[in-house]
């Protein structure tokens, strides 16, 4: 894992996330003895993390670097970065004994995936669900505006009566534990986000 963190941080961007919880935002980094030393890209500082301390890293996109800088107040918790799409460059995460989509929980609501409650999870599914439809639901109302066939349009609105009924969370609220409601998301809104227990984000 160090060999590569610390290639990786000659042309990437890098949050080290220790065992305190903290993530260190790291750009050229290398060994000195138990330490990894470099740049911290975020505050234009040196930084210093002992390596019995790091329990896992990401990297950023590096198109997407000045968004980071932008959203700096913010980055500890990573919320605004997770909303943004698309930022994290999944294919060099790593992490500990953690499926991928439920780091991204942790970091997500800034807690540890175990300690997060189920109803807090549900809150959390309901909001981006509810993200996702009404972002859908434009898009319907867009088309049935734009619509002069009558069949496509009853196609269309028997969609927007699907996603009025989604907002319902009537499927959420039957679900018993944090396992099954991470394997949730309605088909309509497919694909899932990265969040989400699929068989792809779930391989790491």
């Amino acid at each position: 894992m160090l060999s590569e963190l610390i290639e990786l941080s000659k042309t990437e961007f890098i949050f080290v996330e220790t065992n305190t919880n903290n993530l260190i935002p790291i750009k050229n980094c290398k060994l000195n003895g138990r330490l990894i030393i470099g740049d911290d890209f975020i505050n234009n500082s040196q930084f210093g993390i002992q390596i019995d301390n790091i329990i896992g890293y990401f990297s950023i996109k590096n198109e997407n670097h000045n968004i980071i800088l932008k959203q700096k107040n913010h980055y500890k918790n990573l919320k605004e970065i997770i909303d943004t799409d698309n930022l994290i460059n999944y294919t060099n995460f790593f992490y500990k004994k953690m499926p991928l989509f439920k780091k991204i929980i942790s970091i997500s609501i800034n807690c540890d995936f175990d300690e997060i409650s189920l109803d807090i999870l549900k809150d959390f599914w309901k909001e981006h669900i509810l993200k996702f439809t009404n972002k859908f639901e434009e898009y319907i109302l867009s088309e049935i505006n734009d619509s002069d066939n009558s069949s496509y349009t009853k196609e269309l609105k028997d969609i927007l009566k699907n996603l009025k009924n989604i907002k319902k969370f009537k499927e959420i609220n039957t679900i018993s534990s944090k396992e099954n409601l991470c394997k949730y998301w309605p088909e309509i809104l497919m694909p899932a986000p990265s969040f989400v227990d699929t068989e792809i984000y779930n391989s790491i």
